[in-house]
C-alpha cells in the first residue's frame, strides 16, 4: 500500500507528462571508443548533414546531442564513423555518466568473446 502511495505522489508531482507515451526518441547518441576529439566529431557529423548541438568526449566514450530527432537518426545510420559503435543514449544530459557506464558494460559483455 505504501509503494502505491509513493508512486501516486510521484506521478502527481511530475505532472501529467509523466504518463505521456508520445515523446520521441532521444536526440543523444552514445559513441563507444571515439578515435578523434570533439571538434572532429562535430565536423564529421556536420559533413554528413547532421546538426550537432553538443559533444562530450572522454577516453572510452563520447556523447553527441543533435538538434532534431531526424539528425540523430541520420547520425545513427552512418557507417565508418570515427568511433567503434553508436547507440541511443536514453538518459538526460545530467545522467550521462550512468548511461555511459551501462552502455560500456553492455558493449564489453557483447565483445567478451571477440579477440
Amino acid at each position: 500500500m505504501m509503494k502505491a502511495r509513493r508512486s501516486l505522489i510521484a506521478l502527481l508531482l511530475c505532472g501529467s507528462d509523466a504518463l505521456s507515451t508520445t515523446a520521441g526518441p532521444p536526440r543523444s547518441l552514445f559513441l563507444a571508443k571515439p578515435t578523434v576529439p570533439a571538434k572532429a566529431l562535430v565536423e564529421f557529423f556536420s559533413a554528413n548533414g547532421c546538426s550537432v548541438t553538443d559533444v562530450d568526449v572522454h577516453t572510452r566514450f563520447a556523447f553527441a546531442e543533435f538538434a532534431t530527432n531526424a539528425d540523430a537518426n541520420r547520425a545513427l545510420a552512418l557507417e565508418n564513423g570515427p568511433y567503434r559503435e553508436a547507440k541511443r543514449a536514453h538518459a538526460s544530459i545530467n545522467d550521462r555518466n550512468a548511461t555511459a557506464a551501462a552502455a560500456w558494460d553492455a558493449l564489453c559483455a557483447k565483445l567478451r568473446d571477440v579477440t
